[in-house]
C-alpha cells in the first residue's frame, strides 16, 4: 500500500464483506438488498480513500461505484449512496481540521 495502513483498511472492509455477503444471501432481489449492496460498495470506496490518505485517485472509485449502480435501474441506491459518501466528507473535513488521527494515521 505504501502508507502502512493495512490493518486500518483491512479490519472495517473485512467488515464490510461480511455485511454485504450476509445481505446477498439473506435478502437477494429485494430493495434492502440493492441498498445495502451499494451502500456497502461506497464504503469500500471510503476505505481506499482512508487508507491512501485521501489521494485523489482514490476518489475516482465514488465516480466508478455510481456507474456500477446503473446496474439496479433504481435511484434509491444511488440516493443512500450519495448521502453516505456526503456524510463521510463532512465528518472527515472536521476530523482533518481539528487534527485527528487513528492508529497513528491523520484522517
Amino acid at each position: 500500500m505504501g502508507y502502512d495502513t493495512h490493518v486500518l483498511g483491512g479490519i472495517p472492509a473485512l467488515l464490510v464483506t461480511g455485511a454485504a455477503l450476509f445481505t446477498y444471501i439473506t435478502m437477494k432481489g429485494t430493495l434492502a438488498s440493492r441498498i445495502i449492496l451499494s451502500l456497502c460498495l461506497m464504503a469500500y470506496a471510503t476505505i481506499f480513500v482512508t487508507q491512501q490518505l485521501g489521494r485523489i485517485e482514490m476518489h475516482f472509485h465514488v465516480f466508478v461505484v455510481f456507474a456500477l449502480m446503473l446496474i439496479y435501474r433504481d435511484w434509491r441506491p444511488l440516493v443512500a449512496a450519495t448521502g453516505l459518501i456526503g456524510v463521510h466528507h463532512f465528518i472527515f473535513m472536521y476530523f482533518q481540521l481539528t487534527g485527528v488521527e487513528f492508529m497513528g494515521v491523520p484522517l
